[in-house]
């Protein structure tokens, strides 16, 4: 990838390589690791996985006084990617890191993370600029091999690997040249742009215009709209759409606790009843996990416009958070109620029924309803014969499965449910053998 700041802001058709998961689903889970959020980026690096799920980092093997802890501080992070010629470049660095043991989560990546660094510490590299190779360790150079092995991580703390580390460590520290991912400070919310010979109106409708095109979502154009209202502001402190659209921007440019700030001040001077800010101060509210603030607010949002379904939306899935069962599936009825389309509702409904209420009839219930709509749903398709498979119904889920994998022969989740259920069989069956042949034995030692 070029940015990584998510898939749908790439402009370079890329990675080249990034494994079946990545091929099959077109997106990784390292594809935002250059995302400023709030200050920070949250990177992701797969681990190995076993039969107990998803290894962990071994810090202790980056420090081993760390062996009791669950995360070190002030790590230096080397970020690596094959090219399109198969090679392994460097293609930036978190210096001052935190790397977990375990996966961590946060709301508004959704993603798992396993490392941290504050944004300003981040580098990455400009595609002409990923030059820097890292050797992969092979058997041919076993007498003083070092570099990456089957794991996508490497803790570079063979003896022989020390000259190299010393040098990716100088390349880090003299590299002067540019960085592509964008780190956003106070400083840069209160840039402006010098305007001749406009009204304010229409500057106002420009950096309107601009924001609402979805064309436009470039942190460029973003910006470029932030600095026309920053003029308007500074021309006329107190333009109260100049004031609202500033706080929207502010919220799109990621700064969550800026924008609650900037929201409830707006609330407090002007207490419009805009349903939309207390929408999106909802939002804002979720995503910094005060789940209780969110609910507020969106309860107003509700109030004040009973017919915008996204509030209910996102009223369900902040009850779902709180672990608040029955208020969730509440307004996941209410969203079916006003949009009987909306398939996520239905599938929420269906995963709190079976799992939380242990009610499989009426899990199947909703994930039928999924199907009637779309029949070729892979997730509700997937959860089917997942709970078929759970409820001893394993026939009737490999059908589902096979009938699926006709069309979508290398869907990994699919395959891995159908060898699970197999090997599940194959399972009992020497289970019974051995359970048969232990009873026999011990009647054949009675009767001697």
């Amino acid at each position: 990838m070029e940015k990584y700041i998510g898939r749908e802001n790439e402009e370079i058709k890329m990675p080249y390589t990034g494994g079946k998961y990545v091929d099959e689903y077109k997106e990784g889970g390292e594809e935002k690791n250059f995302l400023d959020i709030d200050g920070y980026c949250y990177g992701f690096v797969e681990t190995k996985r076993n039969k107990n799920g998803r290894n962990t980092i071994r810090i202790e093997r980056i420090d081993e006084s760390y062996k009791n802890c669950e995360s070190i501080d002030n790590v230096l992070v080397v970020w690596v990617a094959a090219n399109r010629h198969g090679k392994q470049k460097i293609v930036g660095w978190y210096k001052n890191a935190t790397v977990y043991r375990q996966f961590q989560y946060k709301l508004i990546s959704d993603n798992d993370y396993n490392i941290t660094c504050r944004a300003n510490d981040c580098f990455l590299l400009p595609l002409n600029e990923r030059t820097f190779e890292v050797p992969v360790a092979t058997v041919k150079d076993s007498f003083n091999r070092f570099g990456f092995g089957q794991s996508n991580i490497w803790y570079a703390q063979e003896e022989s690997a020390e000259n190299y580390v010393k040098e990716v460590i100088k390349y880090i520290d003299n590299y002067n040249g540019e960085r592509i991912n964008v780190v956003i400070n106070d400083e840069d919310l209160d840039a402006t742009i010098d305007i001749k010979n406009k009204a304010v109106d229409e500057v106002l409708n420009e950096a309107l215009g601009i924001f609402q095109n979805t064309d436009s979502i470039k942190y460029e154009n973003i910006m470029y709209s932030l600095k026309l209202c920053n003029f308007i502001l500074k021309t006329d402190p107190s333009n109260k759409d100049a004031i609202k659209l500033r706080c929207f921007i502010v919220s799109n440019l990621l700064r969550i606790k800026k924008s609650i700030d900037l929201f409830e001040e707006y609330n407090r001077k002007y207490n419009d009843n805009d349903y939309l800010i207390y929408f999106q101060l909802g939002i804002l509210y979720y995503y910094d996990e005060q789940m209780d603030k969110a609910v507020e607010n969106l309860n107003k949002s509700v109030i004040l416009n009973p017919d915008y379904i996204d509030s209910y939306i996102l009223l369900s899935a902040v009850y779902s958070y709180k672990e608040d069962y029955a208020n969730a599936l509440k307004y996941y009825k209410i969203c079916i109620e006003k949009d009987d389309k909306i398939l996520e509702a239905y599938y929420q409904i269906a995963w709190i029924q079976y799992y939380i209420n242990k009610n499989t009839n009426e899990a199947l219930k909703y994930i039928d309803k999924i199907l009637s709509i779309e029949e070729n749903n892979a997730d509700a398709l997937y959860f089917k014969a997942e709970i078929l498979y759970l409820e001893g119904r394993k026939n009737d889920a490999l059908s589902i499965i096979e009938q699926y994998l006709k069309e979508d022969p290398q869907n990994s989740w699919f395959v891995e449910l159908k060898n699970q259920i197999f090997f599940m069989r194959l399972e009992k069956c020497i289970l019974d053998y051995l359970v048969f042949g232990t009873l026999y034995n011990l009647k054949l030692l009675y009767c001697s």
